[in-house]
């Protein structure tokens, strides 16, 4: 009996254990007037996403459309990469060993870890990869309760 009680102990603490460790797919970050979208899994090279924003409440329920314009999508012509990237171009050079921008393309979207690395590291990067959105029309909800 006393090892069926220790063997479901370990079972439950393995169930917690495996919950913690679910991936968030999207890391939001807010700062000022701005909020940045994250995704830790990237689009395909084939895949692209719409970003919607409710609110603000408790005034709007109704979704706003905010990449009307065009999708968020990853590149995928190299030749774009050195210009997307900009100023990060020489840490992306110094980090794979090589100036070919196909090769540097190749390698951030080869590899998940890799990717979401230089991503954390680099706005340019992670827009060049499809995981970067930026919505700087955000705005704080403001308290509309008044005291009678």
């Amino acid at each position: 009996m006393k090892k069926l009680v220790i063997i479901a102990a370990v079972l439950c603490m393995l169930g917690q254990i495996a919950q913690a460790q679910i991936r968030q797919e999207i890391i939001p970050i807010a700062s000022g007037d701005s909020v940045a979208l994250i995704l830790t899994i990237p689009p395909s090279s084939t895949e692209s996403f719409h970003v919607y924003r409710q609110g603000p409440l408790p005034d709007s329920k109704e979704y706003i459309w905010l990449t009307s314009g065009s999708p968020v999508k990853p590149f995928v012509d190299a030749s774009r990469v050195k210009a997307v990237v900009g100023n990060d171009w020489r840490m992306l050079t110094s980090a794979f060993g090589t100036e070919e921008p196909f090769e540097i393309l190749r390698k951030l979207r080869g590899d998940d870890f890799i990717g979401m690395v230089h991503s954390l590291l680099s706005p340019q990067i992670a827009r060049l990869t499809g995981r970067w959105y930026l919505d700087t029309r955000w705005r704080k909800a403001v308290n509309t309760i008044t005291k009678s």
